[in-house]
């Protein structure tokens, strides 16, 4: 009979122990993330879910503010504003529109006034995370004779030489009174009831952008009638390269 090599087999034995201790710590550890990383991930999104319901009433006192301006307050509006919450900064943007029809947007033609108010309420904040940002929309319609007869609408239309509407172009009238817009799908903004006077100065650039004289800052004259809405169309076209 052989001899049995009792201490080979015995340090074997503790290799083997010693192996599996580590892979059951390393199970162990796997699975102690997995259960942090599940927890980070809930905690994320109540977060994100409580910045919501902030924003959301955020917004919708923004909303209550608004409509109780005057509404010679309220027209043409824009106003931005922060609040901090629970040690997180909240961006609140708000602007009143004047719209004429059924789309919900200012249209581009002649004659008449503004039919309504849209007044857009926007909240954003890095604590939202992946969340959208917080959007409420509500309508305000003036009663009969609201504003007087020495106050008017102007609607300016941007289109590039094809014809086409261009939108998202920031516009700005100074004069008798001091506004800004932005054209929507139309190429058009509508500043609603604004003072009657002739000396309103609208411009605008865009980068890469002229008008037919080749400048790329545009300042025009406009004029505003009482109780009417007056039209000014501009082209702009890409400058050469």
């Amino acid at each position: 009979m052989r001899p049995v090599a009792i201490g080979h087999r015995g340090r074997a034995q503790d290799g083997s122990t010693l192996v599996e201790v580590v892979v059951a710590a390393a199970l162990l550890l796997i699975l102690a993330l997995g259960v942090l990383g599940a927890l980070d991930h809930a905690d994320a999104r109540g977060a994100e879910q409580k910045a919501k319901g902030i924003a959301g009433n955020l917004a919708q006192a923004e909303q209550e503010r608004l409509r109780a301006l005057p509404l010679q307050d309220l027209s043409n509006n824009r106003t931005t504003s922060t609040e901090i919450v629970n040690g997180a900064t909240f961006t609140i943007d708000s602007r009143a529109e004047w719209v004429t029809d059924a789309s919900g947007e200012a249209n581009c033609a002649t004659g008449g006034a503004a039919d309504y108010l849209r007044i857009t309420t926007t909240v954003t904040s890095t604590s939202l995370r992946r969340r959208t940002p917080v959007t409420l929309d509500s309508i305000v319609t003036p009663p009969a004779r609201s504003f007087s007869s020495t106050e008017g609408s102007l609607v300016v239309k941007i289109t590039d030489r094809r014809g086409d509407p261009v939108a998202g172009q920031a516009l700005s009238l100074t004069g008798g009174e001091n506004v800004s817009g932005v054209t929507n799908s139309k190429g058009c903004v509508l500043w609603g009831y604004l003072s009657a006077a002739n000396n309103y100065a609208l411009s605008y650039s865009s980068p890469g952008w002229v008008d037919p004289s080749g400048a790329t800052t545009i300042s025009t004259t406009q004029s505003v009638a009482g109780s009417r809405r007056a039209t000014s169309s501009s082209p702009m076209t890409a400058a050469a390269r």
